[in-house]
């Protein structure tokens, strides 16, 4: 239990890390990507209202729309084609970039024309060019999605090869804006921030992981100190009831038997069983590590059953059973013997009046799955989750007729757990079928 109270707050504290270091890594990445794509998107709108020309000044810019820096001219790296009203192409500003040639502006040019998109992105190897074609004097207004959701995948092109203008295609501008530099930040800032992050969650997990014994010991020590109570109380308060119990015994011999008597003899008899069961759950929750060995568990169940047999059709209630011979498992043979009396007991407590229990034993796989099922009208709409819970009773009104505590099945989860197995609660048809699963031997 405290491993699984320790590993369910790594868990927690861990899957909290991931989720702030994603958000984090998302805004930065996000942030940088809006950043570079607005800066590209409005040198390319100063480049189209310009004719493919950066001012030098910003008085000489022909609009009033986009901030331009005076560096900006001697920053951005850019060039431009120009196609006349005759269908030739000329290059009509290389100045400002050194890794383009004539030819290859011109071979570049022609292969935006034969795309559809009016903007996108070309990548030729050593540069990523962003590219925008309009008609000289047009102005494209607001920004252009196609670098956005192309700014990570360019189309590879090769610049070298010769292509031919259609003469469609006329009286045109081709302006090429290279934003290599801004890719590569957000390239850079993307894998830094993995790398960072990666590093980061690597290491507050591992603090995490060692500062969790700390974090989860007032827990523990909670723990501890209430099954200490417990089995103190339970063995204090054995001796007053055996007192009451012979105090009754001699008020019967002196003056005979009553109904008084009878009482306080049946609740000393109930009060002696709760004490029992906290001892024993106690005792359980105190050995985590049970001797596990290979041990006949058809013969444990077939005894167990024969046992609870006689009381179960003294109810006038029916019997059946269906055991796989030969079962072995890898368990307590005590703890299983516990854990059978538990739920047959529960069992023949809540089945229907002239109801059924019917016990089931099968080998699945690697697991040996052991079936207790009894008829049980009322258990629509319960709360099955709970039923190994301390102290939980699905009947709320405490019905003294079924008499019980409500920690009988949490002593069976708790020896199942201990034992390496599962027990669950179901409710199919009317019957409430309690599954426990318990590992086969190796």
């Amino acid at each position: 239990m405290i491993k699984k109270l320790r590993y369910k707050f790594i868990l927690i504290a861990t899957a909290a890390l991931l989720v702030v270091q994603l958000y984090v890594m998302g805004v930065t990445n996000i942030t940088t990507h809006t950043i570079a794509v607005t800066d590209v998107n409005r040198i390319m709108n100063v480049l189209v209202e310009n004719s493919g020309k950066i001012p030098e000044k910003k008085e000489e810019s022909g609009t009033s729309e986009h901030d331009i820096r005076e560096e900006t001219p001697y920053e951005a790296r850019y060039f431009s084609v120009r196609i006349n009203k005759d269908g030739e192409a000329k290059v009509a500003d290389i100045s400002h970039i050194a890794s383009i040639e004539d030819q290859e502006a011109l071979n570049l040019a022609a292969q935006a024309l034969k795309r559809k998109n009016r903007r996108g992105l070309f990548d030729t190897g050593e540069s990523i060019l962003y590219y925008t074609i309009v008609k000289p004097g047009e102005k494209l207004h607001g920004a252009a999605n196609a670098i956005v959701n192309a700014f990570y995948f360019p189309q590879r092109i090769d610049a070298s090869q010769s292509e031919i203008i259609s003469s469609s295609e006329r009286d045109k501008l081709v302006i090429f804006l290279d934003c290599t530099q801004r890719l590569e930040l957000v390239g850079t800032v993307r894998r830094f921030s993995l790398l960072i992050g990666g590093m980061s969650f690597l290491m507050f997990f591992a603090i995490i992981w060692f500062l969790s014994k700390r974090a989860i010991r007032p827990v523990v020590r909670n723990m501890e100190a209430q099954e200490q109570f417990i089995t103190n109380a339970g063995h204090e308060l054995k001796t007053p009831l055996t007192i009451i119990s012979a105090n009754t015994e001699v008020i019967e011999m002196t003056n005979g038997r009553s109904e008084w008597t009878e009482s306080i003899k049946n609740q000393v008899k109930r009060l002696t069983e709760l004490v029992n069961s906290l001892i024993t759950l106690a005792k359980i929750q105190e050995n985590k590590k049970p001797e596990l060995q290979d041990i006949g568990f058809s013969e444990i169940v077939t005894e167990s059953v024969a046992a609870f047999r006689p009381v179960i059709e003294n109810q006038g209630k029916a019997l059946k059973q269906s055991i796989e011979e030969k079962v072995v498992v890898r368990a307590n043979a005590a703890l299983s013997r516990e854990i059978l009396s538990i739920l047959l007991d529960n069992a023949a407590k809540y089945c229907d009046e002239g109801g059924e229990v019917s016990v089931r034993l099968v080998s699945s796989g690697k697991n040996a799955v052991l079936s207790v099922e009894n008829t049980f009208k009322e258990g629509e709409g319960q709360d099955f989750s709970r039923f190994f819970d301390r102290f939980y009773r699905g009947d709320v009104s405490h019905n003294s007729e079924k008499k019980g505590y409500g920690i009988g099945l949490s002593i069976a989860g708790r020896i199942a757990e201990v034992s390496g197995g599962l027990i669950k609660a179901s409710y199919e048809g009317q019957n409430i079928i309690f599954e426990l699963t318990l590992p086969l031997k190796k």
